[in-house]
């Protein structure tokens, strides 16, 4: 008797409380699987670039301010001046800096859901995608085992969606602007935003000023520390003279066709310019607003659009796609949740495969990569453009 009581107990208690056991339990996990990869996880990039900058501040943070160390802007320096100065193993402290911002976007992607798109989705269903999302490869990867700081600019890229969808433009223009301090990349969003300003009057070209002024804000310690300061608003400048490469192993046309950079990468600025103008042409002409979930489409599309057709892409400079999929896939409408899965899908398995080469040595066949990212973003492209058509103009 006594044992059926404990019995009944503990499957009364786990039933009780059994969303919060089991989502706990997933995030414990997430948590040892990061720890997992920041032990064992490791790259050329971090080996030869993060640890030396790392080593740096570590030695003098003033002279490593003032002399320039690494290419990124100064916010992302700062964090690793924090993480120099952790009581903890370099591999620890810089990929933990990433991890949590991986868990401040699960946290985003779950307002997103419940407060941008409420009663599409009922709440149990939203954390579970937004958990999953911490178990996905390129997610979970990027940040524990490459130690990037892609999941650092996502982060205030998707606070700067979620401003937009709640009308707070100048928090959105803030926050594009930190994201930008953080990456350049960042400006793939730009597409969207400059569709949405001739859509939405609440938006003002003077909120650009916001944008700049945070940039500006952003390289003052690195001044203050004695850097010129024209070397220290340059930086990008100077990075987007670094490669002359077609593709950094991002799974776009010029993996498998015209990889001379020299003759084909303005041919391929101008092709991604003429993609945007022929969007811009047709959403501003035919519509006057757009809806939450026909922004978020958008979104993605402008990313990965930007991915797909500009020369000197990185296979992680889609990193935002991936998390802006994580909220689009379950906003699909039912009868082309099929497609969104498998766009979903195909897409995640293109980067597995890139990351995989990247960060553990695996080869793989470039045209079937190429052809899994093409076939996704092609059936993204059909979702976006069929739910746009649907909208009443």
């Amino acid at each position: 008797m006594k044992r059926d009581k404990l019995d009944d107990i503990i499957r009364s208690l786990v039933t009780r409380h059994l969303n919060l056991i089991v989502f706990g339990f997933l995030l414990m996990c997430s948590v040892v699987a990061r720890y997992h990869l920041m032990k064992h996880g490791t790259s050329s990039d971090y080996t030869n670039y993060l640890v030396p900058w790392v080593e740096a501040y570590k030695q003098s943070i003033r002279s490593a301010f003032r002399e320039g160390v690494g290419n990124y802007y100064i916010p992302y320096n700062v964090l690793l001046a924090i993480a120099s100065k952790l009581p903890i193993p370099t591999n620890y402290s810089v990929g933990l800096i990433s991890c949590i911002f991986d868990y401040l976007t699960c946290i985003y992607i779950f307002r997103i859901l419940s407060e941008n798109f409420s009663g599409t989705l009922n709440k149990v269903t939203i954390t579970a995608i937004s958990i999953g999302f911490l178990f996905l490869p390129t997610i979970i990867l990027n940040g524990a085992a490459w130690k990037q700081c892609d999941a650092i600019y996502t982060f205030f890229l998707l606070v700067c969606l979620k401003s937009l969808l709640d009308g707070k433009m100048k928090t959105a223009f803030i926050m594009l602007g930190v994201a930008f301090s953080f990456k350049q990349q960042a400006i793939f969003l730009v597409p969207l935003i400059i569709i949405l300003y001739f859509l939405d009057k609440r938006i003002k070209i003077v909120y650009l000023f916001y944008t700049v002024l945070v940039y500006l804000i952003a390289g003052l310690p690195a001044i203050i520390m004695g850097r010129p300061a024209l070397e220290v608003y340059s930086i990008y400048l100077g990075q987007t003279s670094t490669y002359h490469e077609m593709t950094l192993n991002y799974p776009n046309l010029y993996m498998v066709a015209m990889t001379n950079y020299e003759r084909a990468h303005l041919y391929a600025v101008i092709l991604t310019i003429v993609v945007f103008a022929m969007a811009f042409l047709y959403i501003v002409g035919q519509y006057s607003t757009l809806s939450a979930k026909n922004i978020a489409f958008l979104a993605a599309w402008s990313v990965w659009t930007c991915c797909m057709f500009l020369p000197a892409m990185h296979q992680r400079y889609d990193y935002m796609v991936v998390i802006l999929l994580v909220i689009c896939v379950p906003l699909v409408k039912k009868e082309k949740s099929v497609m969104a899965i498998i766009s979903m899908i195909l897409f995640n398995a293109g980067n597995i495969l890139t990351y995989s080469r990247s960060l553990f040595g695996d080869d793989y066949n470039p045209l079937f990569t190429f052809c899994c990212n093409a076939a996704a973003y092609f059936l993204f492209n059909y979702i976006l453009w069929k739910s746009i058509s649907e909208e009443k103009a």
